[in-house]
């Protein structure tokens, strides 16, 4: 006769205090990372804003001053010789933006993809502008129904996400999916090269999952 299979013996239950560690340890790390995203949204100023600035030295002393008032210290101008100068400034991300004092055909011209919090600032002065240039206008008796301050995006975000909201709305899932994925890679996949090709086989169609979403673009 064989002798008889022992019973397997079940693994003793984990310690109350080690259960409840646990939970209030995975708590406070979800708190952080939380934290860790937000803390910057909260705490976030612009300071020293490099903008081009086009038009004759007394436009730009008066459009100067009255920003320095509006905003304090937010923006530092950089004057340019004319529209395209200024424009190649942006291109070149020596400014996020530019002011053109035309009397004829005043414009702010934004860079949305290099900082959406810049050119909303900028929407929001060449508001300002537009209404210093009407006030203006009725008090020389023109008509200011006319005039106006064009608002020109000269390198915008995807037509499919003109205000970055996807790109923010992104940031935490895609974190929090790169973490997961690290873990599971982790304690599942044996052997240094194994686990690269598992993180090459995440990541290539992470990423352009991620693209196509953002782009809309599947050409």
């Amino acid at each position: 006769m064989s002798a008889p299979t022992p019973a397997p013996v079940p693994a003793p239950h984990t310690r109350w205090p080690v259960s409840l560690g646990l939970g209030v340890g995975a708590s406070v790390a979800v708190a952080f990372i939380v934290l860790a995203f937000l803390w910057p949204t909260k705490t976030l100023t612009v300071q020293n804003l490099p903008v081009g600035i086009v038009g004759d030295q007394s436009a730009v002393a008066g459009m100067e001053a009255a920003a320095e008032k509006a905003l304090p210290g937010v923006f530092d101008f950089v004057t340019a010789s004319d529209r395209d100068a200024a424009a190649a400034q942006i291109e070149t991300r020596e400014t996020y933006g530019a002011i053109i004092l035309d009397p004829a055909a005043p414009e702010v011209i934004t860079a949305p993809a290099a900082s959406t919090t810049s050119a909303q600032m900028l929407t929001q002065l060449a508001g300002q502008l537009e209404a210093q240039l009407k006030a203006q206008a009725t008090a020389a008796g023109a008509d200011a129904t006319n005039v106006t301050v064009a608002l020109t995006p000269l390198v915008p975000l995807a037509a499919e996400d003109p205000t970055g909201s996807g790109i923010a709305g992104a940031a935490l899932p895609i974190a929090m999916g790169g973490m997961l994925a690290g873990v599971l890679i982790s304690l599942l996949v044996v052997g240094p090269v194994r686990r690269l090709a598992a993180l090459g086989a995440f990541g290539v169609p992470g990423t352009l999952a991620a693209t196509i979403r953002q782009t809309g673009d599947l050409t």
